[in-house]
């Protein structure tokens, strides 16, 4: 038996890498190519007259560091988490004003809450990927800006394909819906391969998206540090199956 994680490895804590490794065999395969986007002179200047810069996941949290840090100097970045508030400080320079918040919850809604925080007058600009899919209608005060794409290949589909065909998954963690939309042409090529699979999730959106196929999915029960929760799941219930 094994488990699927369509997570980096790297982005998972090396004490639970350790501990899914002694209960079951992990597979890491995220399904996706993120690559920062080219800014035009139009998309900076939106960017630099906006009062509120929204960071909705960590790669759009690296494209800011790397890219336009420098560039731009909002008052106020609203960022999914404390864990995220944390690693952004740590790249402003010591004498920076920029006042960094972060969600109660790790997802957009928490996002959404702290924008609803903003005077109308304030510009607030979203920085998301190309498939962010926004469940509400934004304000008139609110934009968006697709800072990176998020690819998949038809090589890239062929590879997983080949590494998916051998082994038979007992547990899944899917990171997004997108992720679940790939997953599912995997799985109509090698079906046998996820028979009685149960699926983990870290968030409602992404469980909603696949109880549309099958009842056997786990959420957290809450909305933060859903990551963690989510593997450390996996691990205690791979442990109860093998009691």
């Amino acid at each position: 038996m094994a488990t699927l994680i369509l997570y980096p490895k790297s982005k998972i804590e090396s004490g639970f890498v350790s501990e899914l490794e002694a209960v079951t065999k992990p597979e890491y395969l995220p399904l996706r190519h993120l690559e920062a986007r080219h800014l035009s002179s139009d998309d900076l200047n939106k960017i630099r007259d906006a009062k509120v810069i929204v960071i909705s996941s960590w790669y759009a949290l690296n494209v800011y560091k790397e890219r336009l840090q420098k560039l731009i100097n909002p008052v106020d970045i609203c960022v999914l988490s404390s864990k995220m508030a944390v690693n952004l400080r740590q790249h402003l320079s010591e004498n920076s004003r920029v006042n960094i918040r972060y969600a109660n919850e790790e997802n957009q809604q928490g996002l959404t809450a702290l924008c609803r925080t903003y005077h109308p007058s304030e510009s607030v600009v979203w920085l998301i990927g190309n498939l962010t899919n926004f469940k509400r209608r934004l304000s008139a005060n609110e934009s968006t800006l697709i800072v990176y794409v998020n690819r998949w290949s038809a090589e890239d589909q062929k590879r997983a394909e080949a590494i998916i065909a051998t082994d038979h998954f007992e547990s899944v963690l899917v990171t997004s819906p997108s992720a679940y939309s790939r997953l599912k042409t995997l799985i109509a090529t090698a079906p046998q391969s996820f028979k009685n699979a149960r699926y983990y999730t870290l968030g409602q959106k992404t469980a909603s998206v696949i109880r549309k196929d099958t009842a056997n999915v786990w959420m957290p029960a809450t909305r933060n540090a859903v990551l963690a929760r989510a593997v450390n799941q996996i691990i205690q219930d791979t442990q109860q199956t093998q009691k």
